[in-house]
């Protein structure tokens, strides 16, 4: 469990010797650097959660990283669709004073409609990923299973 000095020092994020964007935790043992997926106390609620069952903080921060690294890649594509698609049809044609409010009001959507794609496939994705280790876990029951 994480002790409530380090979790405090989490929740602080001092930067120390660190990737940029990235903090090392104080005091940690091993020191601990996470990434700037982290950067606000909502995030790492969840870590200190997956702490708590027994995840070590390090193997977390690691994942993390990996999981910020491919968010960034889904989202850089789906912005680079409404760029090629919305945007860029709005510049060639002169950046018509009249499409403004339309431009507006796609541009504000964009962000919850990205989220709440991001929600639903990170949900499917866990449904797969946690049937498919399932089956894996229970096949190798009934093979070390006494007939």
């Amino acid at each position: 469990m994480v002790s409530s000095a380090v979790a405090r020092d989490i929740k602080v994020l001092v930067i120390l010797n660190s990737p940029p964007g990235w903090a090392v935790v104080p005091g940690s043992r091993p020191s601990v650097v996470l990434p700037p997926i982290l950067r606000n106390t909502s995030t790492f609620d969840y870590v200190e959660k997956l702490a708590a069952i027994g995840l070590p903080l390090d193997k977390v921060a690691e994942a993390l990283a990996w999981i910020a690294d491919h968010h960034v890649a889904t989202v850089q594509a789906l912005i680079d669709l409404y760029r090629s698609e919305i945007w860029q049809p709005f510049t060639d044609a002169g950046i018509p004073s009249e499409r403004w409010h339309s431009i507006a009001d796609k541009t504000s959507q964009l962000r919850p409609l990205a989220i709440g794609l991001g929600i639903q496939a990170f949900g499917r994705a866990i449904d797969d990923v946690v049937g498919k280790v399932a089956a894996e876990e229970a096949a190798k029951l009934d093979r070390q299973s006494p007939s």
